[in-house]
């Protein structure tokens, strides 16, 4: 082979030699290039994936706090009512004493505390402005003393002392023990 075949066979194998290379080094360059896109996506989904879970946290997070704040604040009213409710009540029980409709049903209370004490001695305690009602009440029973009691609220209390059973018939311990029923009552009747 004559020199100058020999050198272009040279050049024409190294030009094959520099296609192949530049082809191989070609398709690691597209396989790089899609393994990067790919770990690029993979990266991006997990970012977009980790930011959407963080978004809804935080937006649960914000939907509690308000539902929180909406109930706190809900009960908060409901207790102001009360407590003007509570106020309402204890200034009646205040007035009651001078209140006729009061006055007309209190011998009945004294009746019905009086039935539930047993039979024996019984000592029954009123303010003095309403110690008359409680004598007409008790009048013919022998068994039966009346005293004054300017500390008691309106009504009286009623003890049997051997048996130390006792009725508190005043207005304060009779909404005391009707408060939560009171309570219901108000908080049903405003609603929710």
């Amino acid at each position: 082979m004559a020199l100058p075949d020999l050198l272009e066979a040279l050049r024409q194998h190294a030009a094959e030699q520099r296609a192949d290379a530049l082809a191989g080094a070609d398709a690691e360059a597209r396989r790089i290039g899609a393994e990067s896109r790919a770990a690029l996506e993979q990266r991006r989904t997990e970012y977009v994936g980790r930011v959407r879970r963080e978004e809804e946290g935080a937006a649960r997070r914000a939907r509690s706090r308000a539902e929180a704040e909406a109930t706190e604040s809900v009960l908060t009213a409901r207790d102001r009512l009360l407590d003007r409710v509570a106020a309402a009540l204890a200034e009646y029980v205040g007035r009651a004493i001078g209140d006729p409709d009061y006055l007309v049903l209190l011998p009945d209370q004294i009746r019905g505390g009086l039935d539930r004490l047993p039979f024996g001695p019984v000592v029954v305690r009123a303010r003095p402005e309403l110690l008359g009602i409680v004598r007409d009440v008790v009048r013919g029973r022998s068994d039966i003393v009346v005293e004054a009691a300017p500390e008691l609220g309106a009504g009286f209390s009623a003890s049997a002392p051997e048996s130390g059973v006792e009725v508190d018939g005043t207005l304060e311990a009779m909404l005391a023990l009707s408060w939560a029923r009171v309570a219901v009552s108000v908080l049903r009747d405003a609603g929710p």
